[in-house]
């Protein structure tokens, strides 16, 4: 069934891209190409010569729902062209925004700060995409646990502060890539996710995914 989804996520995904947002219905999606929850090729999401980003509307194929006990919300991508769709204007998309960041599910409400993991002692996530909205943003880049330079997410919410590993497009490739290098943004939402730390196990990552800056 060809559906048109708001785009809040297209982040990297082991290689491949994290492609998830709002189907028509205002349900979050996350498009995979098969069971598994393999993400989506990266030349699929550049189209007219740009890559798709947070807040594009595009329209593409979708089929079963194929959800993992960590992301419930993926849904098989049909062997379809991706195409852009009719944008929305500034009016419907803060609607759509606000709507989606009031449904915030139970790991979306205890902030994560410097911790990238959480556990489930079920080991089923019911929801696994959230929006977030943060009047100020930080954008840092930092090493990691593996030595590794990469960007984080920080930023403060209602429910208090966030510091998350940071996987989307935006700002990843900013001048400055030394650690502690930073750049800060106004009023935001951040889209965030979890995903499974290992296969068969009760613990899960939290991630930021995406941004739409106001």
């Amino acid at each position: 069934m060809t559906t048109t989804m708001l785009v809040l996520a297209n982040s990297y995904k082991m290689k491949r891209r994290c492609l998830a947002g709002l189907d028509e219905s205002n349900n979050w999606v996350r498009a995979v190409e098969n069971p598994g929850g393999l993400g989506i090729e990266s030349t699929r999401l550049w189209i007219g010569g740009e890559q798709v980003q947070p807040g594009d509307s595009i329209r593409l194929g979708l089929g079963l729902g194929v959800p993992l006990r960590h992301q419930s919300e993926n849904v098989l991508l049909i062997n379809s062209e991706i195409s852009r769709a009719e944008p929305l204007t500034s009016v419907e998309l803060e609607q759509r925004l606000e709507y989606i960041h009031a449904q915030l599910p139970a790991f979306a409400i205890v902030p994560r700060t410097f911790v990238d993991e959480t556990e489930y002692d079920a080991g089923v996530v019911g929801q696994s995409l959230a929006l977030l909205f943060t009047e100020n943003l930080v954008m840092s880049w930092e090493t990691n646990s593996s030595g590794v330079l990469r960007p984080r997410a920080i930023f403060m919410t209602e429910q208090g502060g966030w510091n998350l590993p940071y996987t989307g497009e935006q700002w990843a490739g900013f001048p400055d890539r030394t650690a502690g290098s930073r750049m800060q943004f106004g009023p935001c939402f951040v889209t965030i996710s979890v995903g499974e730390l290992m296969p068969d196990s009760t613990r899960h990552y939290i991630l930021a995914a995406g941004v739409i800056a106001q």
